[in-house]
């Protein structure tokens, strides 16, 4: 918080408090003005971000929080409700595309009683779902998951064997070899230079016929051209959350019965919104009450010490295999 002395002798706050974002955007800062560097640590070892960015994901992250815009505090606050909301409908999706649901609700309020040609779902149970990013909403995905008797499959830059098999969950190596093992992939990562067109065409040739895809990440992380054409090939169903010109939806998507489509709803849910607003008052008063910075340099310690005993642990086990 900036505490700036105004004509008369008078001492004004301003706290402007955000829900945490993913990525930053430097220059977006940058016209705002006035704004002091976020030094930053990660969770996972990963490539710089590219020039104009600075990868912040949230207290796992901080040693420090710095970003001063005149006389206004800018506070990043992560919401645990948010990545339930978001997983739960990734969930929707997966059911909505597998029985299909809209088509089904359509027929019947039409008039149609078509119960033989929806008969002929794969269903859920004793399938695999293939997950890409494992922060806190592809964690969220391992639990609603394993309720439905699915096996879980993870693709993360930062994910040991020794932490999937903590959560008692696959891994794979390689995004391919996850398009290949998944009925389902559900697309959980963050949009950054490294993510931007990270789901092409090769990876949707390693995809299952018939598969599900699932994305409530961000339309850029995915090849449109090569999510249709795989669509019509492999004669796949998809769920989508996002769109890369929103409000705007992709032409070729908007006419296919194999997509369910809703318009970036993700974490709006009448409890995590209220979730996120009480949140945020409490970490104004917090903030005012100088409690908000030990608290994330405590919560920053302890996933660093965390982190770093993993990354033990996988040094050790490669160790023992030479």
């Amino acid at each position: 918080v900036h505490q700036r002395a105004v004509p008369g002798g008078e001492r004004r706050w301003l706290v402007v408090v955000i829900e945490v974002a993913e990525i930053l955007e430097a220059g977006l800062l940058d016209d705002i003005g006035g704004v002091q560097r976020v030094r930053h640590r990660r969770r996972e070892p990963a490539a710089q971000p590219a020039a104009g960015e600075a990868q912040v994901r949230g207290l796992a992250v901080l040693d420090h929080l710095a970003l001063l815009l005149g006389a206004a505090a800018l506070v990043l606050i992560p919401c645990a409700a948010r990545g339930q909301a978001v997983a739960e409908l990734a969930f929707g999706l997966i059911l909505a595309a597998d029985r299909h649901i809209p088509d089904n609700v359509a027929d019947l309020r039409g008039g149609k009683w078509n119960k033989k040609e929806y008969s002929k779902a794969k269903g859920l149970y004793g399938r695999t779902l293939g997950l890409i990013g494992m922060g806190k909403i592809g964690q969220e995905m391992i639990t609603r998951a394993k309720a439905f008797g699915m096996n879980v499959v993870a693709f993360s830059r930062w994910m040991t064997p020794d932490l999937a098999a903590a959560l008692n969950i696959g891994r794979a190596d390689s995004l391919q070899e996850l398009a290949g093992l998944s009925d389902v992939v559900s697309v959980h990562v963050a949009l950054n230079a490294q993510t931007k067109g990270l789901l092409n065409a090769g990876f949707f040739a390693a995809m299952q016929d018939g598969a599900i895809f699932i994305n409530t990440s961000r339309a850029e992380v995915v090849d449109q051209a090569a999510l249709l054409a795989a669509l019509e090939s492999k004669k796949m169903f998809a769920g989508l959350d996002v769109f890369e010109k929103e409000p705007e939806v992709h032409a070729g998507l908007l006419d296919r019965d194999d997509v369910v489509l809703i318009p970036h709803l993700g974490s709006a849910t009448v409890e995590t919104r209220s979730a996120m607003a009480a949140l945020a008052a409490r970490n104004v008063v917090a903030v005012l009450a100088g409690s908000l910075a030990r608290r994330v340099q405590t919560e920053s310690q302890r996933l660093v010490v965390a982190t770093e005993r993993a990354e033990r642990a996988e040094r050790l086990a490669t160790l023992g295999r030479i």
